[in-house]
This record gives structure tokens, C-alpha cells and sequence, in this order.
């Protein structure tokens, strides 16, 4: 696209906040700059260049706003520019951009306490990490940004209580598990009206799998998300565009900019179920360990976390501690980075002597061995337990019970130890998210023995999306709770835990909505549990009649320039884009109109210096080549190469003859003609659709179809999953396959029976074709009691614009529908 040309504007999300407003651009034309526009945008500069050399004229704020880590005189203020946040970089150039802050007493920033000026560098997403000090104990401040003539949303943050103060309460949240595609996250627009201190956030922030065109079950008319978030999470830059989509929820910019967060990760950050160095799917060691430097690096750029916390290649210490005077101490835990591989493959699992080993860990000894000192020394009253999966025995089945592999039941050693520690120190509390259910359980060194005391509880928290819109219970976690007498509460709602800590007592309050596919959903009080510091156990807690929230403060958007300047804030320097050799191919690229993959381009970055780099390479193509991605960025360790895919693709009715698409890398050049030919008419849909999902495997992915659930089409055929008897390998939750086609006239669905879990012993599975009209998703197909079958639906292209597949299992085992979706063109 020449670039002159005048790019038309994004459409907002569902309901834009305040100062954020996204602009609209058609699925293609998002990422249809070429050329030398293109260049412009990305053309790396000097890692130290602190000036932008384009001025700002979109409002950059579009994230929104943060803080974080609040101690007694300080906490993180976080921001980052995005003026059109869904594109690479942001939409901004590779250049740094003078940010000003204020901190003030009030919310008109009448009585500014402290002011400064940071940089918005490009090597760090252009995210901005303020430390602020120099503030008094226990106080509410408000903040807000300035860059150029933008001024941004006010934040509104609170100190923790001095170190030697006796406070009388704390107030916190607890939420976990936003899965975008899901639904909306209208928890967080309660939450943020909650009148809380902090809010504990335990992992999930973002979930790698691929969000379609309408937001998945948002099924938002206006999103017109770009072709790139249907593809596999596992580079510098679509871990960016992924926070970059998650924060422009504006549910979310509320609850952020309402209260400090203490935030922790799960797995969906890297990928599903990691352990420490090792994958679920079957990805070489050393290419993994690159993917989750890339993850780290993204989460790091994106949430309010300190500058000891900033990762060093596949490393960042996430695991932390924060006083809230002599009340409370959090102990902040990392249960993904050096844990041992998961117990007996993973999964459910009974009788399972792997997990008993004491030399397995889920917390690393040098955590592990810092969680129980901390304990034991910290002194608090309290001591909280901010981590990710859940440490009570939770049974599937009864007889013998399955344990899931990936929880504390999975590590039964580490957990014994602090079971053990928390029955000598009393006013243990552990804090969970993961599993997208509200339990409240009670912690016994010894689960087999309901009659003996707890020495602590724990309060699972569900998710704010995760699963979608839920159910009050199911029959697995009716069947859980007459399991196990430790289980006073379960059920399968979204929301959050709203909790009050006093001297002597802990209150937990699970709020919960009815739905989450549309906004605007109410929020109740399910239940309530109390405990007591020294005599731990929970019981139910008399229901409030009236909740206490803060009342909306509007925010005063004062265009006012930042006067009080103390001088930059130091300024962290990425490592340089240097030693790196780029190289494409094939020579030539051969595709047809009209293909749904089109070809595949190969850019390999080689890291030929002796330390690790981060890399970027630009793409640039004419108008009429379709590429999902025009930007790639990467760890690489030191003598690496990095192969990416890129899909190339000609619309139907793209004139033939050769084209060339363009990559850049610092200042290396490569060039590749692709050929485009008329395509072959063919009518069988069944052949092409084969052919199409033929290109599914760890190396490449079709761009042209999307899915969304708990595994990744890319990995199809790696050797994970189960087989289906012709060798083939399916995840867990499908067996099905497809993609999009410029003509889609039908979707052919097989079942068939997982050893995992088995019909015979989970039910069996019930599955749904559906398609979406003006009035919302409406069924063409069922299969019912059926484990083993083929259906076909039939329709037409034109009387739909997306279709998806809905699976889930009739005793509720699959604690949530899984959904294929994919749009039609």
C-alpha cells in the first residue's frame, strides 16, 4: 500500500473507556501497510535513542493504566504507548518517547507530591515502569501520565501500612484466569467498585490459544481482530499484541486503575501446563526455552512489576514478598518455573507412585526453602500464600481417586513440608486461582483423616472468564465435595473472592455473575466462609446486607502540562540487535488465488555472537498479498537460529504474475519473489479441506481457521494428545478437524473415545454444530450418546459469517464447553 495512503480508523471495542478508543480497520487492511510505510514505522534505531523522532498525534493511552507492589513509601506505577495498540510496536516507531508522571494527594492534582520523567523505550514494547518513593504509609495517592499532548486516565493507587504499624484490616481481592475469548470481563468492573487495598492476581493473564476475528464467545461485530491472533503465541511480538488485546478491555483499564495489583503467573503466560524447562507438546528443549524468554519478556513489559523482577533471557524471579504492617505478610509464589515434570504423563491420575517421591518439587528448593524461612520468621500475623494451583486434595472418582498431576496433589512432598510449617505458625491462608471453580477448603497435614484439625485454609478463586459463563454446580464437584469432608464449598460461576482480614478472623466472600457472553452481568454473594487465626477451619459466615464499595470518583481530565520535573528516571537499556544474520527462503514461492494458506515464507534469525540478543525482523509486501504478521521479535541465545513460519496468501481475484515480499532485519535485506497463479476450480470440499488441515503441524499453522479452547492445532500430529487407531493425534478435548475455505458448504465433526477420559467411566460426550446469525448462534447439527461417529451439516456460506463446533461431556467433566470457531468468507 503506498504510503500515502490514508488508513482508515479502528472500530472501539464493546464499550471504550475513558481516553481509549481503538480505531477501525477491516480484517486485511490492519496489516496492509507496505513498503516504505511500513519501513518507516519499524526501522530500528539506537537502543539509547530517548527521543521520538515522530510526534505522537493518536491518544498512545489506549492500555490504559496500572500500579502495583505497594510498600509502606512507594509502589509501581505502569504504562504503555500504543496508539493503535492491535498493530506491531503499537503502531509506534522504533524510537523512545519522554513519558512525564504526577503523583498527587487528591484526584484534581492540586496537591502533586511527586513528578518525573521516564522513557518509553522501543526495546521494552515502549511499557513504562515508574518506582515511585518518597510516599507516606498507608495512603491513597492518584496518578496519570503525560506524553507530547496526551494526557492519560488518572489511576487511583494505596501504600501499604507502615512496617512497624498495627493495622486493624486489610481489604483484598482475589482474581485469576481472563480468557479473552471466553466472554467479557465484567468481574472486574465490580471488583473496581470494591473498596479494596490491593487485588492478588494468581496466574492466566493471558491464554496463548487463538482469539477469531469477533472475540470468540464476545462475538463483537465491531472487534475485526486481524488474522494475526489466530496464530500460535510463542514470539516476542504476538506475546505483545496479546497483553496489548487483553488491556484494551475496558472492564480491565477499571480494575487496574482502581487499586494496586499483586500479580503472579500461571501457565497460559508460556503455554498450558509447563513445567519449569519442559513443554506439554512435543517442542525441542532449547526452542522452548527461547519461547518462554519471549513470554517472560512480555510479561514483564506489560503489568507493574520492579526492575528486580525484569527477566534475564528464560529466567525472571517472580516469587516475592510484601508486609502490610504487623497484620499481614504475602508470600508470592512462581509454582511454573521450577517445578519438576508433571507426575505419571500429567492429567488425572490414580494410584500414582511418582508424586510421593520427595525428590520432585513444585516450588524449587531455593523457593521452597525461602517460602518456609519467611514463614517462620516474617513475625506478621498472617501469613498469605499468593499462588496458582490448588494445594487441597481434590478427588476425581472415588474408588481408587483421581488426582490431577498438575496441582499440589501432583507434589505431595512440597506440600507436606508446609503443611507442616503452617500447623506450628498460626494464620496460614493459601490463595489459589487455576482451576476456574470457587472452593473454600480446609488445609490438614493429613486429608485421609477428616477428624483431625486444620492448620490452615485455602480460598480458590474462579475465574474472571475462563470457561465461560458457568454453572451454580456440577455434578463432578457435587460428587468432589461427598469425597472429601475438607471441601466446604465448590462451585463453577464466574467472579472473584472478596476478603477482609482482621486481627483475629479472615472473611472470604465469593461474588459470583450469572453470565459473561454479554456485558453487564450483576454481581451477588454466593457465600461467605469465616476462619479464625489460631483455630483455622472455615465456617459459613453470616451474609451482609449491605456490601461495602467505594463510591465512583469521577476522574478530572485536566489538560495540563507536568511542570514539576525531578529529572529522568533511570532508564533500563535492552541488550543490542547486533550479531544477528537473517536469512528467507524458498527462493521462490509458489501459491494460488483464492488458497486458504497460500505458502509458507521461512525467516531464520542466527544469533552468530557469543551472548544472547533480542532480535526483530519487518516484512513488507504489496497490497495484495495477505501476510498475518509483518513483524518478528525474538530472544535468541547465544549461536541460535530462529525459524518462523509466515503464511503468504493471494485473495481470490488477485491478479497473476510475481510479487515480492521484503525482509528486513537492522541492516540486512532479503527478498523472495512469490509466484501467484490461478486457482485450480475443485469441488470437493472434503479433498480441500483435508488438504488445508494437511498444514497443520508444530512448523505452521491456518491462518484461515481458528480455535479456541485448552489445546493448539499447531501441535496436531506432534505426538501429543491420543490417538484416534489411524495414528493420527488429537488433544485431550478434540477430535475434529477443519479450517476456513473461500467456500465453505460443510463441516464434516468425528468423535471418538478418549483414554483419558474413557466413556465408560466420565459419560459420554455431546457435541453441537452451530452457526452464527444476527440473532446469535443457532444449532444445525447434533451428535448425542454417541462416542464413536461422523456427522456432516450442510449449509450455505453465504447464511453464515462464522461457524464453530461446541464439545462437552454430559456428567460435566469438562468443566466447560470447548469451542472450534472459525469465520467464512
Amino acid at each position: 500500500m503506498p504510503s500515502s495512503r490514508q488508513e482508515p480508523p479502528m472500530l472501539p471495542p464493546h464499550r471504550p473507556a475513558p481516553a481509549t478508543r481503538l480505531g477501525a480497520l477491516p480484517r486485511r487492511g490492519l496489516f496492509a501497510l507496505g513498503g516504505a510505510a511500513l519501513t518507516v514505522a519499524l526501522t530500528p534505531v539506537a537502543a539509547s535513542a530517548a527521543t521520538a523522532a515522530v510526534p505522537l498525534r493518536q491518544n498512545p493511552f489506549t492500555l490504559g493504566v496500572a500500579s502495583g507492589d505497594p510498600l509502606p513509601d512507594g509502589v509501581v506505577l505502569w504504562t504503555r504507548l500504543a496508539p493503535r495498540p492491535l498493530e506491531p510496536m503499537g503502531g509506534l516507531p522504533f524510537a523512545g518517547y519522554p513519558v512525564q508522571w504526577q503523583v498527587a494527594e487528591d484526584a484534581a492534582f492540586r496537591q502533586v507530591v511527586r513528578s518525573g520523567t521516564a522513557t518509553a523505550r522501543a526495546e521494552y514494547g515502549h511499557s513504562v515502569h515508574v518506582d515511585v518513593r518518597g510516599l507516606r504509609p498507608g495512603r491513597d495517592y492518584h496518578y496519570r501520565f503525560r506524553t507530547g499532548a496526551h494526557l492519560s486516565p488518572a489511576g487511583r493507587t494505596r501504600t501499604a501500612p507502615a512496617v512497624s504499624a498495627s493495622p486493624q484490616a486489610l481489604r483484598f481481592g482475589v482474581a485469576s484466569c481472563q480468557a479473552y475469548g471466553d466472554g467479557y470481563f465484567t468481574a472486574y468492573r465490580h471488583l473496581a467498585a470494591e473498596d479494596l487495598d490491593v487485588v492478588f492476581f494468581l496466574g492466566d493473564y493471558i491464554y496463548e490459544n487463538a482469539v477469531t476475528s469477533t472475540g470468540g464467545n464476545r462475538l463483537d461485530p465491531g472487534l475485526h481482530l486481524p488474522d494475526t491472533f489466530e496464530l500460535p503465541v510463542d514470539t516476542l511480538d504476538l506475546y505483545r499484541m496479546r497483553y496489548a488485546l487483553y488491556r484494551t478491555d475496558p472492564d480491565l483499564q477499571a480494575a487496574h486503575a482502581a487499586v494496586p495489583w499483586v500479580l503472579t503467573w500461571d501457565d497460559h503466560e508460556v503455554q498450558d501446563n509447563y513445567a519449569a524447562g519442559v513443554p506439554r507438546f512435543d517442542i525441542p528443549a532449547r526452542d522452548f526455552l527461547v519461547q518462554r524468554a519471549n513470554a517472560y519478556r512480555a510479561y514483564w513489559e506489560n503489568q507493574p512489576l520492579r526492575r528486580p523482577q525484569q527477566p534475564s533471557g528464560a529466567g525472571l524471579r517472580l516469587h516475592r514478598r510484601l508486609r502490610f504492617g504487623d497484620l499481614a505478610e504475602a508470600h508470592v509464589l512462581d509454582t511454573r518455573q521450577y517445578r519438576s515434570d508433571q507426575a505419571c504423563g500429567d492429567g488425572l491420575r490414580a494410584d500414582c507412585a511418582q508424586r510421593d517421591d520427595p525428590r520432585r518439587t513444585l516450588l524449587g528448593a531455593a523457593q521452597r526453602s525461602w517460602l518456609l524461612d519467611g514463614m517462620q520468621r516474617g513475625g506478621a500475623r498472617w501469613n498469605l500464600l499468593a499462588q496458582q494451583v490448588m494445594m487441597a486434595e481434590c478427588r476425581y472418582g472415588a474408588d481408587p481417586p483421581l488426582l490431577d498431576m498438575d496441582k499440589w496433589d501432583g507434589y505431595r512432598a512440597d506440600r507436606d513440608r508446609i503443611l507442616r510449617t503452617a500447623g506450628r505458625v498460626p494464620g496460614t491462608v493459601v490463595l489459589t486461582g487455576d482451576i476456574h471453580f470457587n472452593y473454600a477448603a480446609d488445609l490438614r497435614p493429613d486429608f485421609a483423616r477428616p477428624q483431625s484439625p486444620a492448620v490452615a485454609v485455602e480460598l480458590v478463586g474462579t475465574s474472571v472468564s475462563s470457561g465461560g459463563n458457568g454453572t451454580d454446580s456440577t455434578p463432578v464437584l457435587d460428587q468432589q465435595r461427598r469425597d472429601s469432608p475438607h471441601l466446604l464449598f465448590a462451585n463453577a460461576q464466574r467472579g472473584y473472592v472478596r476478603c477482609t482480614l482482621t486481627r483475629n478472623t479472615l472473611r472470604a466472600d465469593y461474588r459470583t455473575l450469572p453470565y459473561i457472553n454479554r456485558p453487564g452481568a450483576p454481581v451477588t454473594t454466593r457465600a461467605s466462609f469465616v476462619s479464625h487465626r489460631d483455630r483455622p477451619g472455615l465456617s459459613p459466615g453470616l451474609r451482609t446486607t449491605m456490601d461495602r464499595t467505594r463510591a465512583h470518583r469521577a476522574t478530572a481530565l485536566l489538560a495540563v502540562v507536568v511542570t514539576a520535573v525531578c529529572g529522568p528516571a533511570p532508564a533500563t537499556s535492552g541488550p543490542p540487535r547486533t550479531g544477528v544474520r537473517l536469512s528467507v527462503g524458498p527462493a521462490t514461492l509458489p501459491i494460488t488465488t483464492g488458497q486458504c494458506n497460500g505458502g509458507q515464507l521461512l525467516v531464520r534469525l542466527t544469533n552468530s555472537g557469543r551472548t544472547p540478543v533480542y532480535a526483530d525482523a519487518v516484512l513488507t509486501a504489496p497490497e495484495a498479498l495477505h501476510l498475518p504478521r509483518r513483524l518478528i521479535s525474538t530472544w535468541l541465545p547465544a549461536g541460535y537460529t530462529r525459524t518462523v513460519p509466515v503464511a503468504v496468501s493471494a485473495p481470490a481475484g488477485t491478479p497473476t504474475g510475481t510479487y515480492t515480499v521484503r525482509v528486513a532485519s537492522g541492516a540486512q535485506r532479503a527478498a523472495v519473489p512469490v509466484a501467484v497463479s490461478p486457482a485450480r476450480p475443485t469441488t470437493d470440499l472434503a479433498r480441500s479441506a483435508a488438504q488445508v488441515t494437511a498444514s497443520s503441524s508444530r512448523t505452521g499453522f491456518p491462518v484461515c481457521g481458528a480455535v479456541d479452547g485448552d489445546a493448539d492445532p499447531a501441535h496436531w500430529g506432534a505426538g501429543t494428545g491420543w490417538a484416534d487407531g489411524t495414528g493420527r493425534q488429537w488433544p485431550d478435548w478434540y477430535a475434529l478437524t477443519w479450517s476456513r475455505l473461500q467456500q465453505l458448504t460443510r463441516v464434516t465433526v468425528t468423535t471418538v473415545d478418549s483414554p483419558q477420559y474413557p466413556t465408560a467411566r466420565y459419560g459420554l460426550r455431546d457435541w453441537d454444530v452451530q452457526l452464527a446469525t444476527h440473532a446469535g448462534w443457532r444449532t444445525v447439527a447434533e451428535v448425542r450418546g454417541n462416542t464413536a461417529r461422523t456427522v456432516t451439516s450442510t449449509f450455505l456460506s453465504q447464511s453464515s459469517t462464522a461457524v464453530r463446533i461446541v464439545t462437552h461431556a454430559a456428567n460435566g467433566i469438562d468443566d466447560q464447553s470447548r469451542i472450534v470457531e472459525l469465520s467464512v468468507s
